[in-house]
């Protein structure tokens, strides 16, 4: 009978509390968290620097090496995408990317190419070939096989 009767009040209570709060104090409180978790999240990281410094020297120097190139490379990031103006494309721009593409092999059209467009386009294929190539041979840093 207790434990209804805690219930109920902190029931009432939750509700008159969400009755009391508008909606700017509870995005201000929101923002208050959202600061204060950064700044534990923040304190932590600085706490784990520290810790890999005292460790060895070289580690807690590489660490901080990365998170500066890290926060460096996420600026440029920025800059890049602002000057660009990238943005996701539209669904709009996606349709219609989509129905040039499948009109490219519809038969009318694939009957239309001549000798030379196939002759462009094996040449464009076996340079991206060759370029897989390449790159293999650079990551497994061997001309012939993967070392096993």
């Amino acid at each position: 009978m207790a434990m209804k009767m805690l219930f109920t009040r902190a029931s009432t209570s939750t509700r008159q509390l969400a009755r009391n709060i508008n909606t700017q104090e509870l995005l201000d409180k929101s923002k208050v968290f959202a600061t204060k978790t950064a700044q534990i999240a923040s304190a932590q990281l600085g706490n784990l620097s520290r810790s890999a410094q005292s460790f060895s020297p070289k580690v807690g120097a590489t660490i901080d090496c990365t998170m500066y190139w890290g926060r460096v490379a996420k600026e440029m990031a920025k800059e890049v995408y602002a000057k660009q103006q990238l943005a996701p494309p539209t669904t709009a721009e996606y349709h219609q990317a989509r129905k040039q593409l499948l009109d490219l092999f519809k038969r009318e059209n694939v009957m239309k190419l001549t000798t030379k467009d196939v002759a462009k386009g094996a040449l464009i294929g076996i340079e991206v070939g060759g370029f897989f190539l390449v790159g293999e041979i650079i990551g497994r840093r061997n001309l012939v096989g993967y070392d096993v």
